[in-house]
């Protein structure tokens, strides 16, 4: 049942980990943590499927192999649990939203764990940064098996961004991925062509491409984030790509730079 654990996950048990617990165990040492109960549900075959405590209980029988068939440790058993409540745990990494998504396959978990938690809260009517209530790492996996295919696109599109070895930093990548994310998910513009042409717009805001003259929306927006202290928030850089890309789609294309989330008499921009 341990390595069954091991394979449903595709997790590979860290030895170390496995090490320090069994000479805990040995030393006489061990004591239960109150979160540390062994967590079993059952697989599509109507199997036992360690989910939680693979580490631990790799170690305990590894231990009782040194001790003798009468070594024995108290632990608390939770039968029945849905998988899906446990799936970031025991990966031998951070049990977090990153985690879970790795799991999917996702190619940049961190960034789109992040991207994810900055969308939600726009759609929440917040700003789309790091700041407001906590998101738990259930609802970013959720939200991501919901959102897969826009988030792999967002994550080609955004992941140009946040070289700070020479150019001036624009966007970091989880601001950039939040706001192709965005667009593609909810902006008015022909749905046929909103992530390609969102993709086009993020390339242009990178590199500058065909920016002819100071009128080009994409061309303001790069400059003043170009301007921007690096210290500046996540809010405040998107605001003005959000403006930037209303005024490529019909809206305003005056006040770009004008957001600052200490002024609430103009809340974060709508995307168009």
């Amino acid at each position: 049942m341990i390595q069954k654990g091991f394979d449903h996950f595709g997790v590979n048990a860290k030895l170390a980990q496995v090490k320090s617990h069994k000479l805990e165990m040995l030393a006489g040492r061990w004591r239960q943590a109150g979160q540390d109960n062994f967590v079993i549900t059952t697989d599509d075959d109507g199997e036992p499927l360690l989910i939680n405590g693979q580490h631990r209980l790799r170690a305990l029988v590894e231990a009782a192999e040194v001790m003798g068939k009468d070594f024995a440790l108290s632990f608390t058993f939770a039968f029945g649990v849905d998988v899906d409540t446990y799936r970031v745990m025991d990966t031998g990494s951070a049990r977090g939203a990153d985690a879970a998504l790795a799991n999917e396959g996702c190619q940049y978990p961190k960034i789109a764990a992040a991207a994810i938690k900055c969308a939600l809260r726009y759609l929440e009517g917040g700003v789309p940064d790091g700041r407001g209530a906590k998101i738990s790492p259930e609802k970013v996996h959720e939200t991501y098996l919901d959102w897969q295919d826009q988030v792999e696109m967002a994550l080609d599109a955004g992941m140009r961004f946040g070289n700070r070895r020479s150019d001036p930093l624009l966007l970091n990548q989880s601001t950039a991925v939040a706001i192709h994310l965005l667009i593609h998910l909810i902006s008015d513009y022909g749905k046929c062509y909103v992530a390609r042409d969102a993709g086009i717009f993020l390339e242009r805001l990178h590199t500058g491409y065909g920016i002819n003259d100071g009128r080009d929306p994409v061309g303001k927006a790069r400059k003043e984030l170009a301007r921007l202290a690096e210290r500046e928030t996540k809010g405040q850089r998107a605001a003005i790509v959000v403006k930037a890309w209303n005024a490529m789609q019909g809206g305003p294309k005056n006040g770009i730079a004008s957001w600052r989330a200490t002024d609430p008499r103009e809340p974060f921009p709508q995307i168009l």
